[in-house]
């Protein structure tokens, strides 16, 4: 999803001169005076550090395949709160023959202008994985308005991807450019992430030192802003202006055209014809074990929806997901059934190879995780993806299954895969499938007694579905139901006892979990002389606005709409009446996206009855929504704190 972004054009506006001052950047350690005597960053004056540029340079050669990545920072640090710019990390791969990251190089310069090199024994080497490193530099007696530079090169024989750039950060970027030098023979789809022009541009062609034909292009931005990560965002790395390449054709000379994207039924094709995906799923060979396990469960009169059950929870039974997102097997299928264990495409692609040895059409569904980033359905490539599910069509009847979590339904996912769509792996007709998320829910019903010293006793229930009623399912079974409430029910000022507790359907993944409970709530009121100040709401599934920024320019992006929803009958103490009740309130959304209303009133009974009701119908809300946005969650939390005032009579 490329955001829409219109700090650019203001940008030119507010700061002309800064805007194209760095059209060129500077040599390193070059530092113009100015730059070292710099205590506020114009661009952004609230800012506690400044990257004053990031040049990077990727040069591709023909002889050798061998793509060359060189990057230089420069980072201003302006308060002694960003000390921690002095503790850089470079990530990298690395192996048995060479590490990827050559050259490190780090210096800083105080603000009198004196340089010093930051010596090997402040360098660090951790191990990330396999084949992951880190280098971590630790810059000793950092001062204020120190400039912190450092450089290094990356190594890599991958031409399919090149290495990313991104001209924005946490802190404000001055100027970021990156110039790539790709001989005529690669030709590279160029993924730009920007809400308007670059801010320097060109093109130019000639020769490199092995006297191939070469293009040279360079992109930069001036003064991008911080981009501060803030709650409810699908992938940061979204958001931030980027420029990505994808290798499209190799043409050498005197060689036929090699097609690296071509189109999405031949992508397709490639997929079923590989060994550790469309073979796992076509070869029986590959999953014999696994069916003669599985087909034991089948009987004549299973319907499809009845297979499909039988398979999703087989598979999700006896093959634990071990975390890992994948969209190829790394063995066999009949291995990760052995194991009981496997990634998301051992698991969801058994699903699939179950159900077409059973007679389905089955099929696999790829798509890009949401914290893995946006996917490019205009453009065939596959390392876009980096998830597997099943999907079986009968008729016009479409069923989505994700098998790696054991707690929930048919056309019900992990949250991570909810993404927007998914792209339908069938070389006789490839597509891309749309992929909603169900509406997820929480109802509370408290019948509940005030006592003269504040605490609170009697009945409540609550009732979760969707990926609430997921998550309340698979805690359950590693956590006693008491502990479990506890860290669901009350805030955590409160003091609550429980009892009689009674859950049910929690084997019914396709209907709500609903659970019942005698409660003691201690506190749950204040007493002060004949006063006593009583919350309207217990519990609710926010407690504070989680937006607190002022503005936001990138997107809202819920995981899927919900529903919320209380009510309380609430009897007083003897000796005591009503002085004061909260006032009832509504609020809507434009464009129906989301609505509350409050109200809280006497009862029959002489008690009082409080309901509290808010829903959120769709799951994005653009930058120019924020704002309604916010002031909605601020209301809703206002309204949860709103208090009963009682007075003794």
């Amino acid at each position: 999803m490329n955001r829409q972004n219109t700090v650019f054009p203001i940008l030119f506006f507010l700061f002309p001169a800064l805007l194209f001052s760095q059209q060129r950047a500077l040599k390193w350690g070059d530092i113009p005076e100015s730059d070292l005597k710099m205590t506020v960053y114009p661009g952004d004056s609230t800012a506690s550090a400044v990257v004053l540029q990031e040049v990077g340079k990727i040069v591709v050669r023909a002889n050798t395949g061998a793509v060359t990545f060189y990057n230089s920072r420069r980072i201003k640090v302006l308060d002694a709160s960003a000390f921690d710019q002095g503790n850089l990390r470079i990530s990298y791969y690395d192996s048995k023959r060479e590490d990827e990251l050559r050259d490190l190089d780090v210096q800083v310069t105080s603000p009198d202008g004196v340089k010093r090199k930051i010596k090997s024994d402040n360098v660090f080497t951790e191990k990330l994985g396999p084949r992951r490193s880190v280098k971590k530099i630790f810059i000793p007696d950092l001062q204020k308005g120190s400039v912190i530079e450092y450089r290094y090169q990356k190594q890599s024989d991958d031409l399919l991807e090149l290495y990313n750039w991104y001209f924005q950060d946490e802190i404000p970027v001055r100027w970021s450019e990156l110039e790539t030098v790709i001989p005529e023979y690669y030709d590279y789809v160029i993924l730009r992430n920007i809400g308007g022009p670059f801010d320097l541009e060109e093109t130019s062609q000639g020769m490199d030192p092995d006297g191939h034909n070469c293009y040279t292009n360079r992109w930069g931005v001036a003064n991008n802003p911080a981009l501060k990560e803030e709650p409810f965002i699908a992938c940061m790395e979204d958001q931030y202006t980027s420029i990505k390449f994808q290798l499209r054709t190799i043409i050498i000379p005197n060689k036929p055209p090699q097609t690296i994207i071509s189109t999405w039924k031949e992508l397709a094709k490639e997929l079923e014809d590989l060994e550790h995906f469309g073979l796992q799923y076509k070869k029986s060979g590959n999953f014999e074990n696994l069916w003669a396990a599985y087909s034991t469960s089948l009987s004549a009169d299973d319907t499809p929806d009845k297979k499909i059950e039988k398979a999703r929870k087989f598979v999700s039974s006896n093959i634990k997901w071990n975390d890992s997102y994948r969209i190829t097997t790394d063995d066999d299928l009949d291995d990760a059934f052995e194991k009981k264990s496997g990634s998301c495409a051992d698991i969801n692609l058994s699903v699939v190879a179950l159900l077409r040895k059973a007679g389905l059409k089955a099929t696999p569904l790829l798509l890009s995780t949401r914290s893995n980033g946006q996917m490019y359905p205009q453009y065939p490539f596959l390392t876009q993806f980096n998830a597997v599910l099943a999907l079986v069509q009968d008729g016009d009847k479409i069923t989505i299954i994700d098998a790696t979590n054991p707690y929930q339904p048919l056309n019900q996912l992990r949250t991570e895969f909810y993404h927007g769509a998914a792209w339908m792996v069938d070389k006789s007709a490839p597509e891309w499938i749309d992929i909603g998320a169900p509406e997820a829910s929480q109802t509370w019903y408290g019948k509940m007694q005030l006592q003269e010293d504040g605490s609170m006793n009697g009945t409540f229930s609550i009732q979760t579905s969707g990926n609430v009623a997921s998550d309340w399912r698979g805690s359950l079974d590693t956590a006693k139901a008491s502990v479990f409430l506890r860290r669901k029910f009350g805030t955590s000022d409160m003091e609550v006892k429980f009892d009689s507790i009674a859950f049910s359907k929690t084997e019914l993944l396709d209907q709500p979990l609903s659970v019942k409970f005698n409660c003691q709530v201690t506190g749950a009121a204040s007493v002060a002389n004949d006063f006593i100040y009583c919350p309207s709401v217990l519990d609710f599934f926010i407690s504070q606005n989680p937006f607190k920024a002022i503005s936001r320019s990138y997107p809202v992006e819920f995981e899927t709409p919900f529903k919320a929803q209380y009510v309380l009958d609430l009897a007083l103490p003897q000796g005591y009446q009503l002085e004061e009740l909260p006032q009832a309130g509504r609020v809507n959304l434009p464009e129906n996206a989301g609505k509350m209303s409050f109200n809280c009133s006497k009862s029959p009974s002489g008690g009082v009855q409080i309901i509290l009701k808010m829903n959120i119908a769709k799951t994005e809300f653009t930058p120019e929504q924020y704002g309604a946005l916010r002031q909605f969650f601020e209301i809703v939390v206002e309204k949860m704190q709103a208090q009963l005032v009682l007075k003794k009579i």
